[in-house]
This record gives C-alpha cells, sequence and structure tokens, in this order.
C-alpha cells in the first residue's frame, strides 16, 4: 500500500505550481506562490517536533538546524558542503531577523538557493539522538517511509533556480512575504522632514513636513517604514533614536533603508497593515499614501481599506441563545450545532475599535449590529473549524437576576485572520474591563 500524508501532498502540489508550464525557469522573490510553499516545507518541519518538558521555551526547527555542527562528528556529508555552516552562520548573525521562526526562515531560503536542504536532513537522519527532536509516531522526518518522501521532494527542490534576495529579511520573524526595500540617501540637512511614529518594535513614517528635503524628493511616502538610518538598526528602538542618530551625522549625507508600503506585486503590503490599523486609532489624521487609498480591496488575507480604517471582510453566519451559560466550552458547542444548520451568510465588514466592534453590512453599509467590550463576555473559536469564531453577548436579566447570553458566529477569510481577531477582541475586552 502506498504512504501518504496530506501535508507531503501540499508540499509536492505547491513545489510544482512553483513552475507551471511555460513559466520562467527561474524562481524569485515576485514568484506568487513562493511564500505558500515556504510555509508549507516550515509546516513540515515543524510536524512532530518534540517540545522540552522542562522549559518555558518553546523548541523550533531551527534549534536543531543550529546544532547540526554537533551532530556532524565528521560526516563527510559536511565535510562535502562547507556552504551549510556558512548558511548557518549567516542565519544565526543576521540582524534582520530576531527570533527562531526567522533565523530558520532565513536560513530555509539560502538552503533553496545553494540546494542545501537534502544535506541537512541528512545529516540529521543519521545522528543518533534524532528521536530526541521528532516523535516517529506522528511526524513526518522521524517517520522512515514518509522522510523519504520529503528528501524526493527536497531533492526536486535542490534542482530548480532559486534567485531569492537574501539581502532583504526584514519581517521574516513576522512572515514569509518579502517586502520591497530601497535604500535612499539624502542631502545633509537639520531636519529629516518626516512624522514617525514607534510602534510594536517599528518606526512607521506617519506623515510628511511640506517643503522639506525628505517631501520634496518624492520618494519615501507615509505608510512606508524605516528600517535603519544611517546604518544604525530601528529594531525595537526606542523613541527618538532616529533623532539621536542624527545627531551624530549631522553634517553628512543622510541614508534611509526603507520597507515600503507597496509589495513586489505593486499593492499593499499585507505585514504592514495591522500597524495601519494601530496608528488610525493612535494619530490624528493619520493616512497612507494616495496609492495605498485607492486599493481598498487590495489587503491580503481578509482584509480592506473602508473609510479609512482598516476592517476584516468576514461573513456573518448568523445568532444563538446560549441561555446562561456563556463559558468557551459552552460557546465551541453553539459554533458546532450553528455550523451544521447550513445558516446563511451576510458579507461584512468588521470593525475593531478602541471600545467596541462594529458588524457593517458590505453590500448596503448599514451597521447589522455594535457591541462594547463590556458587553462581551466571552470570544473563542471552533477547532473543528479553524476558520469560524464567535463571542457571546449579555441579553438582559431575568426575574430572579440571571442573565441571559446570545451567540454571534462568523467566518473569516483565513485561520490567521480567524485567530488575530479573537485576540484582539480579547485584548479590548480585558482592557476595558480594567480600565472600568
Amino acid at each position: 500500500m502506498a504512504v501518504r500524508d496530506p501535508l507531503l501532498q501540499q508540499l509536492k502540489e505547491r513545489l510544482f505550481a512553483l513552475l507551471p508550464e511555460g513559466s520562467p525557469t527561474v524562481i524569485d522573490d515576485s514568484t506568487p506562490c513562493l511564500p505558500e510553499f515556504c510555509a508549507t516545507l516550515e509546516d513540515v518541519l515543524r510536524n512532530g517536533l518534540k517540545q522540552p518538558s522542562l522549559s518555558l521555551r518553546r523548541w523550533d526547527y531551527w534549534d536543531w538546524i543550529d546544532n547540526l555542527p554537533e551532530m556532524c562528528n565528521g560526516n563527510i556529508t559536511c565535510r562535502k558542503k562547507p556552504e551549510l555552516g556558512w548558511a548557518m552562520q549567516q542565519a544565526a548573525q543576521c540582524t534582520d531577523v530576531h527570533t527562531a521562526q526567522g533565523k530558520g526562515r532565513l536560513f530555509i531560503r539560502i538552503a533553496l538557493m545553494r540546494g542545501l536542504l537534502p544535506t541537512a536532513l541528512h545529516i540529521l537522519a543519521r545522528d543518533p539522538q534524532l528521536l530526541e527532536w521528532y516523535d516517529p509516531m506522528c511526524s513526518i522526518i522521524g517517520n522512515e517511509d514518509l522522510f523519504e518522501l520529503f528528501l524526493s521532494l527536497l531533492s526536486v527542490a535542490s534542482h530548480m533556480k532559486f534567485e531569492l534576495d537574501l539581502q532583504v529579511s526584514v519581517f521574516l520573524d513576522e512572515s514569509w512575504i518579502i517586502p520591497v526595500c530601497e535604500l535612499y540617501e539624502f542631502v545633509p540637512c537639520n531636519e529629516l522632514g518626516a512624522c514617525l511614529f514607534y510602534i510594536k518594535g517599528r518606526v512607521v513614517i506617519t506623515g510628511l513636513v511640506e517643503m522639506s528635503c525628505i517631501a520634496d524628493d518624492g520618494r519615501v511616502q507615509p505608510g512606508d517604514m524605516l528600517d535603519t538610518v544611517n546604518g544604525v538598526s530601528l529594531h525595537d528602538a526606542s523613541k527618538g533614536v532616529v533623532l539621536s542618530v542624527l545627531r551624530k551625522g549631522r553634517g553628512k549625507p543622510i541614508v534611509l533603508k526603507v520597507v515600503k508600503a507597496i509589495g513586489r506585486d505593486g499593492h499593499p503590503f499585507p505585514p504592514l497593515a495591522p500597524y495601519y490599523d494601530i496608528l488610525r486609532q493612535e494619530v490624528a489624521n493619520f493616512c497612507p499614501s494616495a496609492y495605498l487609498m485607492q486599493h481598498t480591496n487590495d489587503y491580503a488575507d481578509g482584509k480592506q481599506m473602508a473609510d479609512g480604517r482598516l476592517m476584516y471582510c468576514l461573513q456573518y453566519l448568523g445568532v444563538s441563545q446560549l441561555g446562561q451559560d456563556s463559558a468557551v466550552e459552552t460557546l465551541s458547542k453553539t459554533i458546532a450545532n450553528l455550523l451544521g444548520r447550513c445558516p446563511a451568510m451576510v458579507d461584512i465588514l468588521f470593525d475593531i475599535r478602541e471600545t467596541r466592534v462594529i458588524s457593517t453590512d458590505k453590500n448596503t453599509s448599514k451597521i447589522l449590529f455594535e457591541h462594547t467590550y463590556p458587553d462581551i463576555s466571552s470570544v473563542g473559536r471552533y477547532l473543528g473549524s479553524p476558520l469560524n469564531f464567535a463571542y457571546s453577548t449579555c441579553t438582559g436579566c431575568d426575574l430572579k437576576g440571571k442573565k441571559h447570553f446570545d451567540c454571534y458566529l462568523f467566518e473569516a477569510a483565513t485561520k490567521e485572520c480567524s485567530e488575530e481577531i479573537v485576540k484582539r477582541i480579547a485584548t479590548g475586552f480585558s482592557r476595558t474591563r480594567w480600565s472600568v
């Protein structure tokens, strides 16, 4: 009987989608299917990965890659591939990535360029402590038959021509999508002429000062992100760092490395969208460049711009009574029951604001309902259908003073979008409850 695995089947489909018939023979960062292929490859490397029992830190596949030199022990395969050590060093020392996930992703990109993934996996397979990394009962790498199938796919990939921009690694900690990064040099000036906002370890340009050097130049736009100033990284920079760097370099040209708001496909760069959503709440009159505002439907992963705000494109599946129990477990059961009824779907825009959430009919622009965070008693997802999530609200009390609750069910475009919404509602609920 043939050995099959859904994850390997998906990897195979996405591998061959990289080079459809009649396409160019080179795979670069503009290849549409590349992020999906890399994400599936990452899923395989994480499949069945064991976790340490006495540590708060979770292992990722980068941890065993980082230990490859110790696994070699004079293995002839290592001596034949000195590039492997170079690739690991490049990933470990890159200042643009700061997490195990980011370093692992950079290593994968380097390894695809050099055809090194089969070599790394062969070394791992020959290590006597392999089973300390992967569970043979539920992993692909720990299963001998599945591992051979995985290696055969990697062998195909190693013969493909990847030409990836290894100089751009910013955002690999967060996304497989590679942004457009530009290096701009300006003449010495007393002020940069840009309004900056420090948010979640990033520095976003929120506006330009009229008649300033940077505004007159026209290449930098509101919504772009500063990555470095005069070679100084702005990752996790504290407020005022840019001004301090500029003062030290007074009288010298200003060199900016900028992550552009427009991606390689000519559309808004999706990983920047959550930053814009926060900025619209924090910065008065924040408005990205005119190009971004024109592309109201170009945000990937079920998001779009509307009324100057980033909103989620969801489907509203209906409301159901919960009774007196609004616990997350009850919410999950109610979601399953609602899905079983094949409910009618309404396209909505879901707006998560500072104090409330608002659902608006996408076709009529009519507000269907809105709930403040103190109204929301619980929020959660149904594991059997990762796209679906729901929240419960109190509808009032009966004569005995007991509260009654309703459950509102939605469907997001992606699992990541659903997870993001649940986290944001939970955060808003906790923050509002605390402030009250």
